[in-house]
């Protein structure tokens, strides 16, 4: 609708995903609910719905952000309780994310292999 759009345009000239994502959520919590696998989710379905509003280098940002972080550490070294596998706090959303952020790069960044992403 066109009065959406209106609203969108100054949400997008006033928020700084790129900045957010860069220096506010940076390395912190990945989880869905709260953290930017959540953020990231968000972000797909605006690139999905406003081609033009998102840009598309702030996807692998999202990809590289949430696999470079520090939470798989601490993972791997086990401080995390390994029990957390939920969907909105656990690990469960996370992967999920990862998953949609790869096929949504394939599908609209022609990236064709993981490892060009990771």
């Amino acid at each position: 609708m066109e009065e959406w759009q209106v609203h969108a345009s100054r949400l997008s000239e006033s928020i700084s995903i790129e900045k957010m994502i860069r220096q506010e959520m940076y390395k912190k919590n990945l989880c869905y609910f709260d953290g930017i696998a959540g953020v990231s989710a968000r972000c797909r379905k605006m690139a999905e719905l406003y081609p033009g509003l998102f840009p598309d280098h702030l996807i692998p940002l999202l990809l590289e952000t949430i696999t470079s972080s520090p939470f798989w550490d601490d993972v791997e070294t086990d401080t995390m309780k390994r029990n957390n596998i939920g969907l909105l706090s656990g690990l469960m959303g996370i992967g999920l994310e990862l998953i949609c952020l790869d096929e949504y790069c394939r599908k609209n960044i022609n990236i064709d292999s993981k490892t060009e992403m990771i």
